[in-house]
């Protein structure tokens, strides 16, 4: 399947490669003074290994019998799922892994509020952080 841009001659097209995905720019290491801690921090947008996992973490499977049932959205500790993917030292080396999330769970609460919303403000986060809230929240009926 071909698709139409306006960039370079159509009918002389350059082809992507390897070559060229190595030559993709890594996500950019911003420092964010965060007030809660009084302190900056380094962060940088997740690469897309780190997207996907987050987004699988937002995911909780259950096995019934032999088969496994559709997910349902877990957002327990979300924040801290973020954080961990995020946070990273001044090179963009990530500072905690995956599964740190729990540990820093056990934080203050806002404290790392205080934390997430600081970095992703930077990093322009904000707006899906909060869909993906909204989208998986549970409402509740209202009474009349």
């Amino acid at each position: 399947m071909t698709t139409k841009t306006d960039k370079k001659d159509p009918k002389n097209p350059e082809v992507f490669g390897r070559t060229e995905f190595f030559k993709l720019p890594e996500p950019e290491v911003k420092k964010v003074f965060i007030e809660v801690i009084n302190a900056s921090v380094y962060c940088k947008k997740m690469n897309a290994k780190d997207q996907s996992s987050y987004e699988f973490s937002m995911m909780e499977f259950t096995v019934g019998g032999e088969t496994v049932e559709a997910p349902k959205a877990d957002l327990k500790n979300l924040k801290c799922k973020y954080l961990v993917r995020v946070l990273c030292n001044s090179k963009g080396i990530r500072l905690f892994k995956d599964d740190e999330a729990d540990v820093i769970g056990q934080k203050e609460t806002q404290t790392i509020n205080g934390i997430h919303k600081g970095v992703a403000d930077v990093l322009g986060d904000t707006k899906e952080v909060e869909k993906e809230l909204e989208k998986n929240s549970v409402t509740t009926p209202q009474e009349d």
